[in-house]
């Protein structure tokens, strides 16, 4: 049962006449008082400690958020440098580069069978 609808029905009982359990009206009062007081420092708790965790989740939306416009600055510095490289290589293929490209996929060839090579051992 939630406690708020215990405490209404108790409060109920105890404007009809005899409170909870058989005490008096006043000494009843006084016990749901004390209960509800109880109650409202639990609550309060919680509600701190809530506020507490949007405070951090907050501080780790903002880092997050620095952390992601920080990569797109980087994806960005790297899109612009593949395509200043793609420009100068359908460059040289225009330029009649035939030799120049034998030698880059020589290179691209070499450099991957050593890599491999290393990779082995």
């Amino acid at each position: 049962r939630a406690p708020g609808r215990t405490m209404h029905a108790r409060n109920r009982n105890n404007t009809h006449g005899g409170g909870p359990r058989g005490y008096s009206g006043s000494l009843a009062s006084e016990l749901m008082e004390k209960e509800n007081d109880g109650l409202l420092s639990s609550l309060s708790t919680q509600v701190r400690g809530l506020k507490e965790l949007s405070r951090d989740i907050e501080a780790e939306v903002l880092e997050q958020n620095r952390y992601l416009d920080g990569m797109e600055t980087s994806i960005g510095g790297a899109s612009e440098l593949l395509h200043k490289t793609m420009d100068k290589l359908n460059v040289m293929l225009k330029a009649g580069g035939g030799k120049n490209m034998l030698y880059l996929a020589a290179f691209v060839v070499a450099f991957f069978f050593l890599m491999w090579c290393f990779r082995r051992r």
